[in-house]
């Protein structure tokens, strides 16, 4: 895990100081190695956090000739694979790291080295003799890459908070996707709220040539093909087996790793998979903090541990200061309306200072398994739809569903295509303008944008598919990766590898969702596997958000949001907030996720939006590495 920026057309003296500074802003990245590399049309350079082989493979990687050099962000698992393999086509490979493999790769598959790799990455491969760069992003999009194009000048970074370093930062805030955060609680990519500052889309590589033109290609989407057959055992059995070799190749660390644990089914089927002595690994639980048991996870979780042998500890679950709350906006550099956030900066704090470098963690499995309660209604409007299409070619028919009878509403809903309707699993303010915000006209999800064709599937499998290509990476990867790294901790994802989505993807959906069930499949392989111990309902990651919004982080939620600065923004009528703070419950409730999302939009644009532009202390020359013309 590390950080990776650059910029390409423009020449290499204007270019090593700001990327030096660029890195110098995500320092927390990457404190066991530091280096630039000169190309013909820029600089790009690399912050490593060491997992793999850390007293050895120091960036950047090159090839033996040094015509190509990589940076790079994330982790490669099948590694030794390929370098056996290139070792074999007469490679030499400097260190054991896992970057070592990929100019290699580059040289003898060019692009398409990306559908060799299993991993999470962003990189960025620079090739001297074509005076291109590439830029990468993992399938999934579990590592972040930012681009900022300004003219024919293409700068990139891991985080959108390392482009301050550029003296005209920040660019104008895009007011016209103000209503999709207020909708969505994240701002959907590619779109940041940052005018030319975009996020690049999960499994798309950009070509940059040396005059700064731009060619974008997608690399990868979920796969293109029929649903496959097959009976549930036969499914339990596949499963099983890739989720055990799946988990076993996210072990692999130099360094120490843990799992995060809950009394719920993922983390639960997670540490189930574990093998041998990786029983032994050490997990971590958040506590409850005094907020009841409603947000306490700790009998579940010791009874997973009781059953596969690993060592728990608790996490503190201690009340966030303003302070913190500030940090964490900060850090998450996109402003991000899921509370959550507050809890797994817990998690992520705890595993620091625990002494952990990795972690795993059960993200996802929601998404691919149909666990969410949105999927539960799109199921049920599948089942409405003939209903009411049979409904509306009638005249009574018509006249019904216009009406407001019994069902008429709903009947309404399972006409509609899903991309009309869909918030997903974050659903804040379905109606912006109900808080004086501009009203939200259109969401940019649509079939075409998920890069394989799903219009003529279920309204079940293109919200899901929705969720893939935009909730995981927009909001809780960006979380993951942002929260965790600020602590130094390599968040892993094992459902999100690819060959798990993939599978997932492939199989029909009654495997996993019935009307009375959820997440069927991986619940009978968890039981078999663990017995009474997989038998914990689902309770959601436990942020008692209501207890802080209504004691103490009351005082700082209404000052922020009465403030002089976002009034006069005049995004939303701030007259209208101090009805959502009067109907926020200690218990939970929608005005409470709300607040939190204006809250955490204010915050932000305080904390970047209006940022000033100090100036950065520079990387040492000595720590920059030329590659010679």
């Amino acid at each position: 895990m590390c950080a990776i920026a650059g910029v390409w057309g423009t020449s290499r003296g204007e270019s090593r100081a700001v990327v030096g500074a660029m890195l110098n802003r995500m320092a927390h990245r990457g404190p066991d190695g530091h280096a630039l590399v000169d190309g013909p049309a820029g600089t790009v350079g690399m912050n490593r956090l060491a997992v793999l082989d850390p007293a050895g493979s120091p960036p950047p990687y090159l090839s033996e000739d040094g015509s190509v050099a990589v940076v790079f962000n994330g982790e490669i698992y099948n590694h030794r694979a390929l370098r056996a393999e290139l070792t074999a086509r007469g490679h030499v490979l400097a260190g054991a790291g896992d970057g070592e493999v990929l100019p290699h790769l580059y040289e003898e598959y060019g692009l398409n080295l990306l559908d060799r790799l299993v991993g999470m990455f962003a990189l960025a491969v620079v090739d001297r003799r074509r005076g291109e760069l590439h830029l990468a992003r993992d399938r999934l999009g579990i590592k972040p890459l930012y681009v900022w194009v300004r003219g024919r000048m293409v700068r990139f970074a891991s985080e959108l908070t390392a482009l301050a370093a550029w003296p005209d930062f920040p660019p104008a805030v895009r007011e016209d996707r103000l209503p999709h955060y207020l909708a969505c609680r994240f701002v959907p990519g590619p779109d940041t709220l940052l005018a030319g500052i975009e996020k690049v889309v999960p499994g798309t590589v950009l070509t940059v040539g040396a005059d700064g033109r731009m060619r974008r290609r997608t690399w990868w989407t979920l796969p293109d093909r029929p649903l496959e057959p097959v009976p549930a055992r036969r499914a339990e059995e596949e499963f099983r087996a890739l989720w055990s070799r799946v988990v076993q190749d996210h072990l692999e660390a130099d360094r120490t790793l843990g799992v995060f644990l809950s009394g719920g089914l993922d983390s639960s089927l997670l540490a189930a998979a574990l093998p041998g002595q990786a029983r032994l690994l050490p997990a971590l639980v958040l506590g409850p903090g005094g907020h009841g048991a409603a947000f306490d996870e700790r009998a579940g979780a010791r009874a997973v541990a009781r059953a596969t042998g690993l060592s728990l500890e608790t996490a503190p679950f201690d009340d966030p200061t303003p302070e913190e709350v500030r940090a964490v906006v900060r850090h998450l550099g996109e402003p991000l309306g899921d509370p959550t956030v507050l809890s797994f900066d817990r998690l992520a704090r705890a595993a620091r200072a625990a002494g952990w470098t990795v972690a795993l963690a059960g993200e996802g499995a929601d998404e691919l398994f149909f666990g969410y309660p949105h999927y539960r209604e799109a199921f049920w409007l599948d089942g409405l739809a003939p209903l009411a299409r049979r409904l509306a070619r009638t005249a009574p028919g018509a006249r019904y569903l216009a009406g407001r009878g019994p069902g008429a509403g709903r009947l309404r809903a399972a006409l509609a295509p899903p991309p009309a309707y869909y918030r997903g699993v974050g659903v804040t303010f379905p109606r912006p303008e109900d808080i004086g915000a501009a009203p939200l006209e259109a969401l940019p999800f649509d079939t075409r944008s998920v890069g394989v064709p799903v219009h003529d599937r279920p309204r079940l499998e293109q919200m899901r598919a929705f969720d893939i290509r935009w909730f995981l990476p927009d909001d809780t990867l960006l979380k993951c990766d942002r929260l965790g790294m600020r602590y130094q901790v390599e968040v892993r994802v094992p459902y999100l590898d690819h060959r798990v989505v993939e599978w997932a993807w492939l199989r029909p959906p009654h495997l996993f969702l019935r009307p009375w069930a959820a997440k069927l499949l991986p619940r009978r392989v968890a039981a078999s596997l663990l017995g009474r111990a997989a038998r914990q309902p689902k309770n959601g990651f436990p942020t008692p958000l209501g207890r802080w919004l209504t004691g103490p982080l009351r005082p700082f939620a209404e000052d922020v949001l009465h403030s002089r600065s976002f009034r006069e923004r005049g995004w939303v009528d701030a007259d209208r907030v101090d009805a959502l703070f009067a109907g926020i419950r200690p218990e939970g409730s929608a005005a409470g996720r709300q607040i939190w999302a204006l809250l955490a939009l204010e915050l932000w644009a305080q904390e970047i939006a209006d940022r000033g532009r100090a100036a950065d202390r520079l990387l040492p020359a000595r720590e920059a590495v030329t590659l010679s013309r």
